[in-house]
């Protein structure tokens, strides 16, 4: 008699790293690179019990202090030590979050379109803010490859993320493939487009 695999036993199911893991990757290569002042940083930025916490909405708040259990014996600590963590956290995610978002509309407003050499064309995506949200490769078969995130949610076609974090594009039929660059199933000769070589 066959016996059926749990859900555990999957072959795709996929769980991402948790908060704690992530933190103590970073904590551990700024150890490793000896930057103490970010170690110190990280410190004043993330405390996972209290983050399990306000996660799992197992706490309560006094006057004073901030109380959870969180699977264990109750802790608490003080409301100024969790108003700092929380300034803190602003503080170092607001810094990050504008350096993305200038770079988004850097690159968003860069030449749109990009030639490969195997005939391939590479199309920077921006939404109406001019800010890239995504990415496109043309083949000279008519296919495409896609990957945007937009508020209303992603769109991945024909884009394959490997295990070890590279991408792979699917072209089609490769038989199909022209010597020649194409747009949406059209050949293109970018005289009125603004485009790059890349080789």
């Amino acid at each position: 008699m066959q016996r059926r695999s749990s859900y555990k036993e999957r072959i795709f199911k996929f769980f991402p790293p948790s908060a704690k893991v992530k933190w103590k990757k970073l904590n551990d290569m700024a150890t490793e690179a000896g930057r103490k002042d970010l170690v110190r940083i990280i410190g004043a930025v993330y405390n996972d019990a209290v983050r399990n916490a306000f996660s799992h909405s197992d706490y309560i708040i006094t006057d004073a202090y901030f109380r959870w259990t969180e699977g264990g014996l109750p802790s608490q600590i003080p409301l100024e030590q969790v108003n700092n963590l929380v300034a803190n956290a602003f503080s170092f995610f607001g810094i990050f979050m504008g350096m993305r978002d200038r770079w988004l509309r850097t690159v968003g407003e860069m030449p749109r379109y990009y030639k490969w050499p195997q005939d391939e064309v590479l199309e920077l995506l921006a939404d109406v803010d001019r800010k890239l949200n995504g990415f496109r490769v043309h083949f000279s078969n008519g296919n495409s490859a896609r990957f945007a995130r937009t508020a209303e949610g992603v769109d991945c076609t024909n884009v394959f993320i490997q295990g070890d974090g590279t991408v792979n594009l699917m072209a089609g039929p490769l038989y199909a493939l022209e010597s020649k660059w194409k747009v949406d199933g059209s050949p293109v000769d970018f005289g009125d487009r603004n485009a790059v070589s890349e080789f």
